[in-house]
This record gives C-alpha cells, sequence and structure tokens, in this order.
C-alpha cells in the first residue's frame, strides 16, 4: 500500500470532520498544505474560521500557549464572530489532522505540530 502523502487525510478523520462540520457554519476559508483535502470534506460547511484556526496552531508550534494564539485570532473578523462550537470543531479537526500526519510521517516537526494542536483542543474543551 503506497504511503500518503501529507496533504492526503484519511477516510475516517474526513468522516469526523464532516460529521462535526454538518451542524455549522464551520470553514470557509482554508490554509496551508492540506487546504485541499479540509476543504473537500468541510465542502457542506461553508465556514470561516480554518485558516486563522491553522495560524493558532503554527502559533502554538512556536511556543505561543493557546490563550495568546487565540488572542492574535480575535484581530480576524471571521474568527471574533464564530460561534464557540466553530471554534470547538476547529481544534477538533486540526487536532485530528495532525495526530493522523503524525502517524503517517513520524518526525519532529509533525510531533511538535501535533503536540500544538493537542495544547489547542484541551484548551478549548477543557480537556
Amino acid at each position: 500500500m503506497p504511503k500518503k502523502s501529507r496533504d492526503e487525510l484519511p477516510d475516517d478523520v474526513r468522516a469526523a470532520i464532516r460529521e462535526q462540520a454538518a451542524t455549522i457554519d464551520a470553514v470557509e476559508s482554508v490554509g496551508h498544505g492540506f487546504s485541499s483535502q479540509f476543504a473537500a470534506a468541510l465542502d457542506t460547511a461553508r465556514g470561516r474560521v480554518f485558516l486563522p484556526a491553522c495560524r493558532v496552531v503554527r502559533l502554538g508550534f512556536a511556543g505561543h500557549d493557546p490563550h495568546e494564539a487565540e488572542q492574535w485570532a480575535a484581530k480576524v473578523p471571521a474568527w471574533s464572530t464564530a460561534s464557540t462550537r466553530e471554534l470547538d470543531v476547529a481544534a477538533t479537526a486540526l487536532q485530528r489532522y495532525w495526530r493522523s500526519t503524525e502517524d503517517e510521517h513520524p518526525d519532529e516537526w509533525t510531533h511538535r505540530l501535533r503536540a500544538a494542536a493537542d495544547r489547542w483542543a484541551a484548551y478549548r474543551l477543557g480537556s
């Protein structure tokens, strides 16, 4: 079985994202190398928070805590008007994405991004 590229999401992750996004207006703008995969997975959501959500994870990767990263994101109009549920879905989806990516491509970079996504999801979901 050929290895998946970093741009591909496993079917179970895509299904989980679709399931969570089905009831909200979660993702309009999608960024980074996996944009086509997230755009396809979240097509029905027509949301608006994924680009700043990706930045929140990247800020965590760079050493900022989730609260600081969200303060930056709050400057983005779509983020500041998003519901708690939209932000929670974004955090959960990115956490699943980076866990899956780390499983497929275990290295220091993906480990640190997964850890940043985990910290943000824990902060958002109170775990």
